[in-house]
């Protein structure tokens, strides 16, 4: 059986993500929309969200969306990014 992450969306709600899924097809996928999505292939920002608690994985178009500065602040694309554990995220 596979594990599946909690991701908790502050003051808005959660869902949950299996290894591997990306946080939007997860929402997708249970029928929520707790963080906002657009082109869903990392290039317009509108997924951009920070983590404040766990971890995660994410491709390259991250880095040249988030700046230098937003990654070390946690900043992430829900549309690029795989949770590695339960997460809580905020909205900006």
């Amino acid at each position: 059986m596979r594990q599946k992450y909690r991701i908790e969306i502050k003051g808005k709600g959660e869902f949950y993500a299996a290894p591997g899924q990306t946080l939007a097809q997860a929402q997708e996928e249970q029928g929520v929309s707790l963080i906002p999505l657009g082109c869903s292939k990392g290039g317009c920002g509108t997924c951009k969200c920070r983590v404040i608690q766990g971890t995660v994985s994410h491709g390259h178009l991250n880095s040249i969306v988030c700046s230098p500065l937003e990654q070390e602040k946690g900043f992430i694309l829900a549309c690029q990014s795989e949770a590695k554990s339960d997460l809580v995220i905020v909205l900006p």
